[in-house]
């Protein structure tokens, strides 16, 4: 529960959160209001138009629309409502109407799968943002039309509704967006969604919490930054992680063998029958058995670090360890995987019924999934991290050949 938790924190504070945090801090040790007044009809630019290439090559069209809505937003800030000075009209309509369409884009384009900016889903949020202009500028250009009228008497009534509860609707969607975004996070907690809230954070301090353009363009434009942190560490785990299992993948586990010290012990391991398993039960079946396995391994004691090495097999480094604690730890490991119970569940099942079932459902059949670990440790005579691992694999073998289910040295 503890390591969960403590995972969960660092996928939301890294890199991300810590990026907010060095954004956040910078106006307070820099005059940036002063300095960057000048050049805000441009630098923007910059960052909006490299963020949204990169969500364009990446396939990332959450991503690539959310930038498109923050610089329309912003864009429309700094020449509409910005006055000599870089004041800006905070009382004034649209101001409020930004504020509130904003977010819920933002959340709107979240929950949307990436499908293509110009196939016919990504034409759909094309609409949508042309939708959402069209209303942002009749609020402008037609203070007394029956849509601008409408927007401000739902301001109105919203802000009396809630005034006992958040200082202003503004405030309230933002709120509501943040908590919605923050529900995404905890069910996927991928890169993206992470950079998702701490984009919505800055742009909250950047609309509610300050009347000056320049430091308004700052924040959207930082806004773009996170979007770039977040392609770039989902190429990272791309590269160096196992989409399936989760675990570091075979290039992860390169690196780490030439970053090893002068003691060390790796372990090799194999689920047992997994290919007599994947053709008798299928291939769905067998990944979830991979993933099951993978779980166990993320538990493992002792500073076991765990990687998926191909296939069924993977492979476990214990660094600064001995041979001898680290089976200890092994043994452990290989006993939890024995006595869990892996569950055969049904396919096609309905997810609705018209009657209920005239007959008992019978139990699900379950099956005992067991693992052979050979382990080996860095001597003389093995004295390279591959010739470790090449020892390692031929216990891996004696295990096998001597009834499976079992540790081998």
């Amino acid at each position: 529960m503890a390591a969960g938790f403590i995972r969960l924190i660092g996928n939301l504070l890294v890199p991300d959160g810590i990026l907010f945090f060095i954004i956040v801090c910078m106006p307070a040790f820099f005059p940036l209001h002063q300095k960057l007044w000048p050049y805000a009809p441009y630098y923007p630019y910059f960052f909006y138009i490299i963020a949204a290439a990169l969500c364009w090559r990446f396939h990332k069209d959450r991503a690539f629309f959310a930038l498109i809505c923050i610089a329309i937003a912003e864009r429309a800030i700094y020449y509409l409502l910005a006055a000599k000075g870089g004041r800006i009209q905070t009382d004034a309509l649209l101001y409020d109407a930004i504020g509130v369409v904003l977010p819920l884009s933002l959340v709107v384009f979240e929950f949307v799968k990436d499908r293509g900016v110009f196939t016919f889903w990504g034409v759909l949020r094309w609409i949508l943002i042309l939708a959402a202009v069209f209303f942002l500028g009749s609020v402008y250009l037609k203070p007394e039309a029956a849509l601008t009228i409408a927007a401000r008497d739902c301001l109105s009534a919203l802000e009396t509704d809630i005034q006992c509860v958040l200082p202003d609707p503004v405030a309230g969607v933002f709120f509501l967006s943040l908590l919605a975004l923050a529900v995404r996070f905890l069910v996927r907690r991928l890169a993206f969604e992470t950079a998702a809230i701490w984009v919505l954070i800055l742009l909250f301090l950047g609309l509610r919490r300050t009347e000056n353009a320049a430091i308004t363009a700052y924040y959207a434009s930082s806004a773009a930054v996170i979007f770039i942190a977040a392609i770039l560490e989902t190429s990272y785990r791309l590269a160096y992680y196992d989409d399936l299992t989760g675990l570091p993948a075979r290039r992860a586990l390169n690196d780490q063998l030439m970053r090893l010290g002068s003691r060390y012990t790796i372990a090799m391991a194999d689920i047992d029958h997994f290919k007599k398993f994947n053709d008798r039960y299928g291939h769905d079946v067998g990944d979830q058995v991979l993933k099951m396995v993978a779980a166990k391994l993320k538990a493992v004691s002792g500073g076991g670090k765990p990687f998926r090495y191909g296939g069924e097999e993977f492979a476990i480094i214990f660094s600064g360890e001995t041979l001898a604690p680290a089976k200890a730890c092994l043994e452990s490991l290989r006993k939890a995987i024995e006595t869990t119970k892996f569950t055969l569940r049904g396919f096609g099942r309905a997810f609705k019924r018209k009657k209920p079932p005239t007959k008992k459902t019978p139990p699900r059949k379950t099956v005992k999934i067991t693992v052979s670990i050979g382990v080996a440790e860095k001597t003389d005579r093995h004295a390279d991290a591959h010739a470790v691992i090449k020892a390692a694999d031929k216990a891996l073998y004696r295990a096998k050949r001597a009834g499976r289910n079992r540790v081998a040295t």
